[in-house]
């Protein structure tokens, strides 16, 4: 009888000691190979090939959204596990991917034996067109971001970061990022149309609270990645910056609704402080024409009674519009010019409905409207004509103004089935947000004349 329990507590132990130092299943070969630099951009099935019978359960990751919607299966031997892409008929675009089986928090992948998970394992593949290793393989960068990224006197009433990458990237990826508080719920991600800045913004109205936040792109996390195009993940990067107690302080946001740089043109800022006992620190940020943020300098220090003058994106090429910050009262104009000068003034209100007192276009004249939307949502904009006698307007379709984004309108573009226009007004009607920007322009230099001149739209409510 001793014999007998004897027995069956040795095999009970040897059974237990197989569990427990039962040795993890391991990725024995894949296609492709793991480290792969000249991967056909024709492959259709991802494989890998374990060195032991598996369960045929699992749960995978990969850094591209081109291998969305795909298909796996198992050999019959349950040791080769394949995951086959659905856009059969497309090449993989070229570009480094990564695919990675039992990622944190999944270990799916396990021994049919011994039920021992595999370790999270990772295969990295760069895909070239014939043979040759000439495609994109570096990964985006953050190069800037508002708030910056250390930034220590941050507004409670910031309501967006703006995050631009030196590249264009795979706007298909909205949600790899995480904040290290949860102020910024209920977010909206959106992509410029440039592709290089995302802009992430709270719908939480209220303050943000004082301390530090991070916020983390890439987390370790994160099984769809911000990638570029050809599909090279953003290495983990973080942005902190610090919110202080400054509810009290009142900050004035100037507009310039147009300024343009390059092929013959300029555009710099006059801008004065008016108070004769503080410094201002003036922050000067140029958005394109997309919404997209250009440069943000560092804030300019102008001594009490003081001012400044500077030119706007010197030596580059960039068309959109001006913000102009400060706890201080401001007061400026920008100058844009090329053989001829305009100024055009600071705007500090911003209004839905406004009118432009006096338009021409006609054989003599050209008048162009320059708009700008400060919102962070798009804005639908009315645009109407009213003659000199009052009587119905000529209305023309709704224009869009996208996100933080400006437009450039030529009457005789946008009214030329009903030219000319001699004399009469302009009614700008924004139809959401709290308000735009606006400026026109007029001209005689087709007929070889030199008179330029401009008007900033006046509110009407």
């Amino acid at each position: 009888m001793k014999i007998k329990r004897l027995a069956a507590l040795i095999l009970f132990f040897s059974l237990l000691s197989l569990n427990v130092w039962a040795a993890a299943p391991q990725v024995s070969s894949s296609i492709p190979a793991d480290g792969d630099l000249t991967a056909d951009p024709w492959t259709l099935c991802i494989e890998f090939t374990f060195n032991e019978a598996m369960t045929g359960s699992g749960y995978w990751g990969y850094s591209s959204h081109f291998l969305d919607g795909g298909t796996s299966e198992w050999s019959a031997d349950m040791r080769t596990f394949s995951y086959c892409r659905s856009n059969i008929n497309s090449p993989i675009p070229l570009g480094s991917y990564w695919f990675t089986l039992n990622p944190a928090g999944h270990p799916d992948f396990k021994s049919a034996a011994t039920r021992t998970a595999l370790p999270e394992t990772t295969i990295h593949f760069t895909v070239t067109a014939d043979g040759s290793n000439d495609s994109d393989v570096t990964a985006p960068q953050v190069v800037s971001s508002t708030p910056a990224d250390g930034a220590g006197d941050v507004d409670s009433t910031t309501d967006c970061l703006v995050i631009n990458f030196n590249e264009t990237m795979d706007t298909s990826t909205f949600d790899a990022w995480s904040v290290s508080n949860n102020s910024w719920g209920n977010s909206i991600p959106t992509w410029t149309l440039d592709k290089k800045s995302l802009r992430i913004c709270r719908q939480n109205v209220e303050q943000l609270a004082d301390g530090s936040y991070t916020f983390t792109l890439n987390p370790a996390n994160a099984l769809t990645p911000f990638s570029d195009e050809t599909g090279n993940p953003l290495p983990e990067t973080t942005i902190t910056f610090t919110v202080q107690a400054n509810q009290q302080l009142i900050n004035y946001n100037y507009y310039i609704p147009y300024f343009t740089t390059g092929n013959g043109f300029w555009s710099g800022v006059g801008i004065a402080n008016n108070n004769e006992l503080d410094t201002a620190s003036v922050s000067i940020m140029l958005y394109n024409t997309d919404g997209s943020l250009f440069s943000s300098d560092p804030p300019h220090a102008i001594q009490a009674d003081g001012q400044f003058v500077g030119v706007l994106a010197n030596g580059e090429t960039a068309t959109g519009w001006v913000k102009v910050s400060s706890y201080n009262k401001l007061s400026g104009l920008c100058f844009m010019g090329s053989t001829l000068m305009a100024d055009i003034p600071f705007v500090s209100e911003l209004y839905k409905k406004m009118i432009i007192p006096h338009v021409a276009q006609d054989d003599l004249w050209d008048t162009t409207i320059m708009v700008c939307n400060p919102n962070n949502i798009p804005v639908q904009l009315n645009i109407e004509y009213l003659p000199q006698d009052g009587s119905g307007g000529i209305y023309y379709a709704t224009q869009t103004l996208p996100a933080l984004g400006s437009r450039v309108y030529d009457l005789a573009t946008i009214f030329s089935a009903s030219l000319p226009l001699n004399a009469g007004k302009i009614k700008l009607t924004a139809l959401q947000g709290d308000g735009i920007a606006a400026f026109a322009l007029y001209t005689n230099q087709k007929t070889g004349a030199s008179n330029y001149a401009g008007i900033s739209a006046v509110p009407l409510d």
